[in-house]
Parts: structure tokens; sequence; C-alpha cells
């Protein structure tokens, strides 16, 4: 019985490799495919992170800064779709984004203080049941409608 242990040990140990993308070639992030690179753009923006089949376009995990704001999650067809936004006053947003980038399903939205607001977003504005919890941790549960409190 410890040899099948030892020889099943043996393979999952050797059988769990993890896939890597290679590091991106070149200088022109525009040309970058399936790889993982960093760039600055002429708009100041600065990406770390995996780029796909389709050249230039982030695809997968990475890091995404521009003008304060920060983004840490996964990028689908050069465009955010899951993960955090860190705004430069100290906010953050958790959750899924559209294809505008407006928030979209469900997530958390955290102020500076400390307070956060949980729920399903549709086209960036809250809808349906939901929690407000302010900065002294006290919990109140809510139905928003278009974005505003309605109980």
């Amino acid at each position: 019985m410890k040899k099948l242990f030892l020889y099943v040990f043996l393979v999952l140990m050797f059988c769990s490799t993890v896939y890597a993308l290679p590091k991106c070639a070149g200088d022109d992030y525009k040309q970058w495919t399936n790889c993982f690179g960093s760039y600055t753009n002429d708009s100041g923006r600065k990406y770390t992170g995996e780029f796909g089949d389709i050249p230039g376009i982030r695809h997968g995990q990475g890091i995404s800064i521009l003008k304060g704001t920060k983004f840490e999650g996964k990028f689908k067809n050069d465009k955010a779709v899951e993960g955090k936004l860190f705004y430069p006053n100290g906010d953050i947003f958790e959750g899924t984004f559209n294809e505008k980038g407006n928030f979209e399903g469900k997530g958390k939205y955290t102020s500076q203080d400390g307070g956060y607001v949980v729920g399903t977003w549709v086209n960036h504005k809250l809808q349906g049941k939901g929690s407000i919890t302010d900065s002294n941790g006290n919990k109140r549960n809510v139905t928003f409608k278009d974005g505003k409190i309605i109980n």
C-alpha cells in the first residue's frame, strides 16, 4: 500500500506542470501575441500582463494603470472583464464589467472610508437586492432600482 501511495504521489508530482506564457519579444507591443509583457503607450497607459492571439490585444490576466486608476484582473479582447478597479481617491470596485467597461453583474464597491455596497449592477447601476455596510460595520439590506435605494 505504501508503494502504491508513493507511485501515485510521484506521478502527480511530475504530471503537474505549470503552463506559462513566454516573455514577449521585441519592442513593439502592437505585434505581441500569446506572450507575457509590459509596455507604456502614448496615452500613458502602463500594462503588464498577457496577450492573446490578436497582435497587441490584452487578453488574460494583467494589470493596467492609466491616470492613477489601476485595474488588476482578467482582460478579454482588450477589455477588462473581471477583477479589481482601484480609483485614485481610494475607492475600489471588485466585480465584473460589460463591453462598455461599466459595472455589470455581482460586485462590491468599497469607499475610501471602509463602507461598502454589495449588489448586482446592470450597465453601471445597482439593481435588485443588495446591502450597504457603513464604515462602522452596520449593515442594512436594501433594494435598488436604477442605482437608487427604493426601500
